[in-house]
C-alpha cells in the first residue's frame, strides 16, 4: 500500500503543478456558512456542519444559470488529492460555464472518501455529507433534481457509484471515471433506478480495467453487468460511442427508462487526459441527459455569410436527443460539438465554390443529416 500512496502523492504533484499555473487569476476567499449566499454567482467557498464536523466544498456558480431549474454537477477527487486539484483537472468548472449550471467540489476528510472498497481508513459519512450539500445548494438556488449528477475521479468515482446505490433519492444519475462498483451488489439496493456511465482505462495500473490490484476491484465489465441487472436491464448493450479508439456500450433499456453505459478508453488512471483525446465531462453530460437515447433524425440546415476576405458557412442543427454531432465537409471531419447546435465553419474561397456539409451523431453511425450544398 505504500508504493500505491507514493504513486497518488506522484500524482497530487502532478495536478498541482496545473493548479498552480492557474491560481493567479482565480477569486478564492476563506470558507463561509454558505446557508444563505443571496444567489451569488462566481466561486464560493464553503463550509457545512455534518455528523459534528465543519466539511468544505467550492461552489462554482457560472453567470449565464438561469434563475430556475438549475442542474447541478457534484464532482469529486481522487484519494490523496483535494477539491482545488480536481477542479482544476477535471474540466467540469469549464463544462458548467459553457453549459451554465452549477457545480460543487466537495472535500473529503483526509484527502479520502468513505466510498466502499476504496480508500483509506476513512468512516465518515460521506453519503450523507454529499446529500446535505446538495440540500444546502437547493436553498440557495433553484436546482432541478432531475438533473442533480454525481462525478468523480478513482475515489470520488468510487463514491460516485456509492451514491448511485444509496442517494437516487437526490441524484437522477452518476458519471464514475477510473473505478467500477466498490461493493457486492447485493447490497446495492438503490431507491430507484438512475443513469450510469463508467469510463475506464484499458491500461490503468492502479485500478486494473481488468479488475485486482491493490484495492481488488472488480473487472469494469462485471461492474457493468452488476448495475444492468441492479438496474433491471433488458436487450442487450449496443455501441452508443465510437471514436479515436474509445467505444461507449449502452443498455438503453433498464427500469424507470434510464441508461447504464460503461466507456472504455485508451488512457491509464488519469483518465481525464487520454490518448483517445475523449473529453470526460463532454460525453458523460450527453449521457446524463439521455442525449445518446433514441434514433431521432438530424435535422440541419446552413446559410453563408462574408465580410471583406472572409468566408463562412453558419451551420445550425437540432439535436435535442442527438447530442455530440461530427460535421462534415465534402466527406471530411471539420468539428465536433456537444450541445450548442451552431458552428461558423470559415472556408478558404474567393471564387464561386460548392461545398456539401452533412452533420451527424457523434462516434461514426448512421444517424446523420441530409447532404446539403452551400454556394459561394
Amino acid at each position: 500500500m505504500s508504493s500505491m500512496k507514493n504513486l497518488f502523492l506522484l500524482i497530487s504533484k502532478f495536478v498541482a503543478l496545473i493548479g498552480l499555473l492557474f491560481s493567479a487569476t482565480i477569486n478564492t476567499a476563506s470558507a463561509m456558512d454558505c446557508e444563505d449566499t443571496n444567489g451569488a454567482t462566481g466561486l464560493l467557498d464553503c463550509s457545512i456542519e455534518h455528523d459534528g464536523k465543519t466539511r468544505l466544498y467550492t461552489l462554482i456558480v457560472p453567470e449565464n444559470v438561469d434563475s430556475v431549474d438549475i442542474p447541478l454537477v457534484v464532482d469529486m477527487h481522487s484519494y490523496l488529492l483535494n477539491k482545488s486539484l480536481q477542479r482544476f483537472y477535471s474540466g467540469w468548472q469549464s463544462k458548467a460555464e459553457q453549459e451554465g449550471f452549477i457545480v460543487a467540489f466537495p472535500q473529503g476528510v483526509g484527502n479520502s472518501w468513505n466510498a466502499g472498497m476504496c480508500c483509506g481508513d476513512n468512516e465518515e459519512d460521506d453519503v450523507g455529507f454529499i446529500k446535505a450539500l446538495v440540500a444546502q445548494v437547493g436553498r440557495n438556488y433553484l436546482i432541478d433534481p432531475e438533473k442533480t449528477f454525481a462525478t468523480g475521479f478513482s475515489n470520488g468515482g468510487a463514491l460516485s457509484h456509492r451514491l448511485a446505490c444509496e442517494a437516487s433519492d437526490v441524484f437522477a444519475g452518476i458519471a464514475a471515471a477510473a473505478f467500477p462498483l466498490a461493493r457486492v451488489p447485493e447490497d446495492c439496493t438503490p431507491a430507484r433506478s438512475i443513469n450510469v456511465v463508467h469510463f475506464h482505462g484499458l491500461n490503468d495500473n492502479v485500478v486494473p480495467f481488468g479488475g485486482g490490484g491493490n484495492f481488488n476491484a472488480f473487472p469494469s465489465r462485471d461492474s457493468f453487468q452488476y448495475w444492468s441487472n441492479i438496474k433491471s436491464c433488458q436487450a442487450e448493450p449496443v455501441i452508443t460511442y465510437e471514436k479515436n479508439g474509445a467505444v461507449c456500450e449502452t443498455y438503453n433499456s433498464c427500469q424507470d427508462n434510464t441508461s447504464n453505459t460503461l466507456c472504455t478508453i485508451n488512457g491509464s488512471h488519469l483518465l481525464y487526459n487520454n490518448n483517445d483525446q475523449l473529453n470526460i465531462p463532454d460525453v458523460a453530460w450527453a449521457y446524463l441527459n439521455d442525449a445518446f437515447k433514441g434514433e431521432q433524425e438530424v435535422l440541419a440546415n446552413g446559410t453563408k455569410g462574408a465580410f471583406l476576405l472572409w468566408r463562412w458557412v453558419q451551420l445550425n442543427w437540432s439535436s435535442e436527443t442527438v447530442g455530440m454531432v461530427d460535421i462534415y465537409r465534402d466527406g471530411e471531419l471539420v468539428a465536433s460539438r456537444t450541445s450548442e447546435e451552431s458552428y461558423r465553419d470559415f472556408v478558404n474561397t474567393n471564387n464561386s465554390s460548392v461545398y456539401q456539409y452533412q452533420i451527424c451523431k457523434a462516434g461514426g453511425t448512421d444517424l446523420c443529416s441530409e447532404v446539403f450544398n452551400i454556394k459561394f
